[in-house]
């Protein structure tokens, strides 16, 4: 009886999917969502968060807006997404007045968390305590209730 002599040749690499392709294609629709995310934050907190008013808003509400300038004010929030974190990064632009002998880093950051600042009052040098009015938090927590940032990632 004679027998077959054959042979099949197939790579192995042929079973497997595109590892590069499918990673560039999550990267892409990762960084496609995190851009969302941090687009309904910043909405948030520009529409409904401050609002322009001459009257000081009170302790634990956001701050009122008082200055129409289109680049240094509260509202000239934007964001940005990390790729090396997967994360995606919301705030006010840092002004530049920063505080002096202030235990915050910026006036942003002093409104959202409260603090004090060294400040000149009636020609004398005084500590004045900032009671906390955040925005921020406020409006990342008002989405996450609404379910827009779940729902970016349903789509």
């Amino acid at each position: 009886m004679a027998k077959a002599n054959f042979t099949i040749g197939m790579e192995i690499q042929d079973l497997f999917v595109d590892r590069v392709k499918i990673t560039r294609m999550v990267d892409r629709d990762n960084r496609r969502r995190l851009g969302k995310i941090g687009a309904y934050i910043r909405n948030r907190v520009r529409r409904y968060k401050l609002r322009r008013s001459k009257r000081t808003s009170q302790p634990g509400q956001p701050p009122k807006v008082k200055s129409r300038e289109k680049n240094a004010t509260l509202k000239n929030v934007l964001f940005g997404v990390d790729l090396t974190d997967l994360s995606v990064i919301v705030g006010p632009v840092a002004l530049k007045s920063r505080p002096r002998d202030s235990n915050r880093g910026s006036v942003p950051e002093l409104l959202e968390f409260g603090g004090h600042q060294r400040v000149f009052y009636r020609g004398k040098q005084i500590v004045a305590r900032y009671e906390p009015r955040p925005f921020m938090a406020p409006a990342l927590d008002d989405e996450r209730e609404k379910g827009t940032l779940q729902g970016v990632f349903a789509e």
